[in-house]
């Protein structure tokens, strides 16, 4: 799947769902959809989405009160872009635990993906408390808040994900500071570099 080879990637799930007919793990099904989707197979994808989402689901529900288990399903649900399916279970996470700043950065970030802008930039601001040095919060913070119309404050988390990356990195900071940095400081028009910024950010989103 990470090297786009969706026909192996089918024909190896396949096998694998062969070898361990009796209690496959959930993520298989939710792998071999992906799979389907980008090879434009919509039936399969349906079937295999709904498979893996009713035995994701039934995880949840059975290890309800562990967190530790709902973030797993969260995580593979998010790993693969489901960010719907991941918000449900983040949020259940976050009500029997709420200091869990990778499960708020995670959820955060889905809440973005699906356009609640608003919601996105309320629980990263809550992850900036609890880890004030997170570039990757301060970073998709800052996306957020540029969505909102909110330019100062998103100028600022940009600016505060640069230092945080330059006081990890020293002088050599990872690729999404660089975008940042040219969003933050050029000129005074940072939103240039949105598109490019909003690329590295969705590969890289942890």
């Amino acid at each position: 799947l990470q090297l786009a080879e969706y026909d192996k990637a089918a024909s190896t799930l396949n096998r694998l769902l062969v070898l361990n007919p009796a209690d496959p793990h959930p993520i298989l099904f939710l792998w071999l959809s992906l799979a389907y989707k980008h090879q434009g197979k919509d039936k399969e994808e349906t079937v295999t989405h709904e498979i893996a989402i009713k035995r994701l689901h039934a995880l949840a529900m059975h290890n309800s009160k562990d967190v530790a288990t709902l973030n797993s399903v969260a995580d593979a649900y998010f790993e693969l872009s489901y960010y719907q399916d991941a918000v449900k279970i983040y949020e259940q996470s976050l009500t029997l635990r709420r200091d869990q700043p990778v499960v708020l950065r995670r959820l955060g970030i889905s809440y973005y993906a699906l356009g609640r802008h608003a919601d996105a930039a309320g629980v990263l601001k809550e992850a900036s408390v609890l880890v004030g040095n997170d570039s990757t919060v301060w970073l998709w913070l800052g996306r957020s808040l540029e969505k909102l119309g909110a330019s100062g404050e998103a100028e600022a988390a940009f600016n505060q994900a640069i230092a945080s990356d330059n006081e990890e990195w020293g002088n050599e900071p990872p690729a999404v500071s660089v975008a940042a940095a040219y969003a933050a400081r050029e000129s005074g028009d940072y939103r240039l570099s949105i598109g490019w910024l909003e690329e590295l950010a969705f590969r890289h989103p942890t």
